[in-house]
């Protein structure tokens, strides 16, 4: 049976709102309200309501959200999508403003900053009518192939849970609330509708649980949002250790529990035992018949259920919605202020990785000419065959926000705008994304040669039978509706087991003499055979945002077989065939401008279509190194630096490998996906008028063949056998050396750091205190993240090198000296024992470590723990 089934549940609430009385007085109101609406609620609308509304697709009056109840008055809850920024196009007819995704969020190391962009999203959010925005999404980042690293912040759990209780304090400010998702192990997109991840109580205890833990504790956060993986053989939704035990009665959490959209366990009692509150967006499991089935059989109580629905009463009387209908102000979104405030983040957000020479910041009395140079730079037919997409600065999924047309600042337009009379001139260089482009008709023939590819469409989706039989001039169709080609048939065909398949042959002309990379962006399965061989299988069923798989061949000028296959898999099919071919003559294009131009800006990376939710970065299909650039941008970035010695790489991605061309270039930015106002924000730093402060959050690996293998899987289950070393955690423990280590980034300024004050010893349960004189000893004004990594000398378990405990980030002028004081928690030194099943701190010798990065240690000095 539950804690505190009743209003007592709720009578510990201190979170503020701005309803113009204090916070407890406003918690007592809203008790009265949810107790007085509770008992008009008939147990059969008791039961209505712990689903969401949305019964069909995204149609008029349709939301995702909770139900209204027109009798009693009970207004919906709308949840709208973006974690940063506010996705209201739908309801509003204008989308809040594109911040820097959560990554870059994060690369800030500034809480401060976040909770001031999370509050102007908390003012977009209401002005757009919601009350969610379903954010902030805060898994670790265990493995940078996930497609959703940069909508997550770190794969540090105490920078993890700064950033995100700062986000919740900011969203919840102005009367919303904020959802932290997935809950938890969410820690790859591919097979997570099935993946059971095998985790350790101490790693859930020390690497993935804390950020929920302070999001709950520190930020009052009102919404828990869990995935659709299992975490231990118990799906998410159904997790009753995680959900109850952990998230409910120990740490005290008052808010409401959803499934993700259509993520529930198929047992409802399962579920509703567990404490989870809300299924959405729809009923799937939790449906009045199966729910009113477990009150009848006794298998949960209607006590239970009211304590779901005082849960969601709460939040609702908590945003408002109950007390006055939502004016929708779309005036209020996407203003001037808050531009300027995208901008700002963005500013702090980018990081520099390189700076040799001290090419950067560039001197506008001596450049004359700059070159950009690269995929990312600019909109074109290069991209998406010259849509201008915003997700060529984003990630994709149903985190996506696109800005009002002629909203997105690209890099060639931020530097045009920043310039002041230097000449900018843009060239793409190569094909955005894997770098390849429709394969055109005049390289296919059949085998009596007619233009085109015989194409053999067959009934079934097992290539036999007898087919239609007809010629193709290339292959790039999308199959949608029936009868669209007559092999479909009809309606009962089209999505069934039955489907139907295609075969296509023929010659492929190879323009000259090299290796060629092929794409295929499938829904269904394909392969692709050149001279009887097997050069990309696109063996995935998968449909939607997961179509993409590549393969390469040596191919010799002239004519080469090629073979096509395509088996339907689902209701929507697609198939287009691509290759690296076109890219040669933006590359000589590219040779000629860079040249004759002063300096190279290099913008590069992938975009929406490659890092996005439901799609990893995983080298299973056809990637031999997933986290690296595609081979045409590395090509690319070679051949420029071999014209040019003044090239500066800017990143577009999560995480990138980058040693194949690392030592050919003179600098390095790391820009996430940085927002609308990214390009001026990008030219600020490359002019100094920004001085760049931003670190990294993630570790860099110099290859994913660093990673064990084990730590990707496209099988139903996946084992955390590395158990706490995660991140750099990982890196020390087993003397792997990142490509560019946790925490580091550069600035125009140097920093000392002198010797630390701290007293030689502590009793176990006070705050350490520390001081630590940092002083700018550069030319011009900087901001810098002192970080504070503990290591336990001796410790009855195994423990990491060190671990980031303490963090604070300082503006010094130049020449000018600050004493930083910092404060380490009683919890900064302990570690979570899985054979007592607590957390324990032991007495013992401490080493404080201080500095610039996780691998830039500065100073060090012991502390002596005391019982």
């Amino acid at each position: 049976m539950r804690k505190k089934l009743q209003k007592l549940i709720f009578a510990s609430f201190t979170f503020a709102i701005c309803f113009g009385v204090s916070a407890q007085q406003t918690a007592s109101e809203i008790d009265a309200k949810v107790d007085h609406m509770l008992k008009r609620m008939t147990l059969e609308e008791k039961v209505d309501y712990i689903s969401g509304m949305r019964i069909g697709g995204h149609g008029p009056n349709k939301w995702d959200g909770t139900k209204e109840n027109k009798r009693l008055g009970i207004e919906p809850i709308k949840i709208y999508h973006g974690p940063y920024g506010i996705g209201a196009l739908r309801y509003a007819k204008k989308n809040g403003t594109y911040y820097p995704s959560s990554i870059n969020m994060a690369c800030t190391w500034n809480p401060e900053l976040v909770q001031e962009v999370a509050t102007s999203m908390g003012k977009e959010l209401k002005a757009a009518g919601g009350q969610s925005n379903a954010g902030p999404a805060m898994n670790i980042i265990r493995d940078l192939r996930g497609g959703r690293s940069m909508e997550y912040f770190t794969e540090d759990p105490y920078l993890n849970g700064q950033i995100a209780a700062a986000y919740v304090k900011g969203i919840q400010s102005p009367g919303n609330f904020a959802i932290m998702k997935h809950f938890i192990c969410n820690n790859q997109e591919r097979e997570r509708n099935y993946i059971d991840v095998n985790v350790g109580e101490r790693a859930l205890r020390e690497i993935y649980l804390p950020g929920y833990k302070q999001a709950v504790i520190d930020g009052g956060v009102l919404g828990v949002m869990t995935g659709y993986n299992t975490v231990n053989s118990s799906h998410s939704s159904a997790n009753k250790h995680l959900i109850q035990d952990i998230l409910k009665d120990e740490w005290g959490f008052k808010g409401i529990v959803m499934t993700d959209w259509s993520g529930s366990d198929d047992d409802a009692v399962q579920m509703l035992n567990a404490g989870l509150d809300l299924e959405m967006p729809r009923p799937k499991t939790l449906t009045s018949a199966n729910v009113l089935k477990a009150l009848k059989q006794g298998e949960i109580s209607e006590a239970e259920i009211d304590e779901k629905v005082r849960r969601i009463l709460y939040v609702s009387y908590f945003t408002g919605v109950m007390d006055a209908k939502p004016e929708i102000r779309p005036e209020e979104m996407t203003t001037p202020e808050t531009i300027e405030l995208s901008r700002k983040m963005a500013e702090e957000a980018i990081v520099l990785l390189k700076n040799e020479d001290d090419i950067l910041p560039l001197d506008r009395d001596k450049v004359k000419s700059i070159a950009v140079i690269g995929p990312n730079g600019e909109f074109g037919a290069h991209f998406r065959n010259g849509q201008k997409s915003y997700q060529l600065l984003q990630g994709g999924g149903s985190a996506s926000i696109s800005p009002q047309q002629g909203r997105m600042i690209t890099p060639f337009a931020g530097i045009k705008n920043a310039s002041r009379g230097i000449e900018v001139t843009f060239e793409p260089g190569c094909y955005g994304d894997h770098g390849c482009t429709t394969i055109q008709p005049e390289f296919f023939t059949t085998t009596d040669n007619k233009p085109g590819l015989e194409a053999k469409y067959y009934a079934n989706s097992n290539l036999n039978g007898k087919p239609n039989v007809k010629i193709d001039k290339n292959i790039r169709f999308f199959w949608q509706k029936t009868p669209e080609i007559i092999e479909q048939g009809n309606d009962k065909q089209n999505g069934s087991e039955d489907g139907f398949s295609v075969e296509w042959t023929g010659k492929l002309k190879a323009p000259i003499s090299r290796k060629y990379t092929f794409e295929v962006e499938a829904q269904g399965l394909t392969k692709v055979f050149i001279d009887g061989k097997l050069v990309l299988d696109k063996y995935k069923p998968d449909v939607g945002w997961d179509r993409y798989a590549m393969g390469s061949a040596y191919l010799e000028q002239g004519n080469h077989d090629i073979k096509i296959e395509f088996r339907k898999s689902a209701a929507r099919n697609q198939l287009h065939l691509m290759w690296d071919y076109g890219n040669d003559v933006y590359l000589d294009k590219a040779i000629e401008l860079a040249k004759k131009s002063d300096v190279v800006i290099m913008p590069v990376g992938t975009s929406g279509s490659l890092e996005r939710e439901a799609v990893d970065r995983d080298e299973k299909l056809n990637r031999s190194e997933s986290l690296a650039l595609s081979a045409a941008q590395e090509r690319l970035i070679k051949e420029v630096s071999r014209v040019n010695k003044n090239v500066v790489v800017v990143t577009f991605t999560a995480g990138v490998v980058c040693e194949q061309w690392k030592n050919n270039v003179s600098a390095i930015l790391y820009a996430g996906f940085p927002g609308q106002e990214g390009g001026n924000a990008l030219a600020s730093i490359l002019f100094g008028d920004v001085n760049p402060s931003a670190k990294l959050t993630v570790s860099i690996p110099k290859s994913v063949s660093q990673f064990p293998d084990k730590w990707y899987s496209n099988k139903e289950t996946i084992s955390y056998d590395e158990g706490i070393y995660v991140g750099y955690r990982f890196f020390d423990e087993y003397k792997k050396e990142p490509a560019f280590p946790f925490g580091h980034g550069l600035s125009y300024s140097q920093f000392n750091y002198g010797k630390p004050n701290l007293s030689a010893k502590a009793k176990i349960g006070e705050v350490v205190k520390l001081k630590v004189p940092l002083s700018n000893i550069g030319t011009i004004a900087g901001k810098e993240v002192v970080q504070v990594y503990v290591q336990d000398k001796k410790s009855s378990e195994p423990r990491p090198l060190k671990e980031l405990k303490a963090f604070k980030k300082v503006q010094l002028a130049p020449n000018e000296t600050k004493v930083i004081d910092i404060e380490l928690a009683p919890e900064s030194f302990s570690f979570f024992s899985e054979n007592e099943n607590k957390w324990i701190t032991e007495a013992g010798e401490f080493e404080i470590w201080i500095g610039s990065s996780s691998a830039d240690i500065r100073q060090k000095v012991k502390l002596e723990l005391v019982k």
